[in-house]
């Protein structure tokens, strides 16, 4: 049995969007924390290059360029990873596309702290 992505997210929908607990476990579980570490100098200098067209880019700035970019992650890692990921999709009976919470939450929290700002930055209604 396949699940729908709204049937079984792995990220809370309040603001500002968090991880659930199965959504920390699988991230855990596929250590997505190494996989994000061994490819931030480039996806770091991607979202930079994205935020440039902002003067200042906000939290929420950095939250909507992290979603964009990682809405297709399996575009982002190395094959090896990616074949991971599937399997575990499907031993499990999920989408795919329920995986893109597990890159697009920590992406976006890990460059908030390069950047200085705060999660809780994103709630704060200046940019709009």
């Amino acid at each position: 049995m396949i699940f729908s992505a709204a049937e079984f997210s792995f990220s809370k929908r309040q603001s500002p969007i968090t991880l659930t607990d199965k959504g920390l476990k699988y991230y855990k579980d596929l250590d997505i924390e190494s996989i994000i570490n061994s490819n931030w100098p480039e996806w770091s200098k991607e979202i930079k290059d994205a935020l440039s067209i902002y003067s200042k880019p906000s939290a929420y700035d950095v939250q909507k360029v992290c979603f964009e970019i990682f809405n297709n992650f399996e575009e982002k890692i190395n094959e090896k990873n990616l074949e991971k990921i599937k399997s575990h999709a499907f031993s499990n009976g999920l989408d795919i596309i329920l995986y893109d919470s597990l890159f697009q939450v920590p992406v976006r929290d890990k460059m908030l702290k390069d950047l200085e700002l705060s999660v809780s930055d994103i709630d704060n209604h200046e940019h709009l």
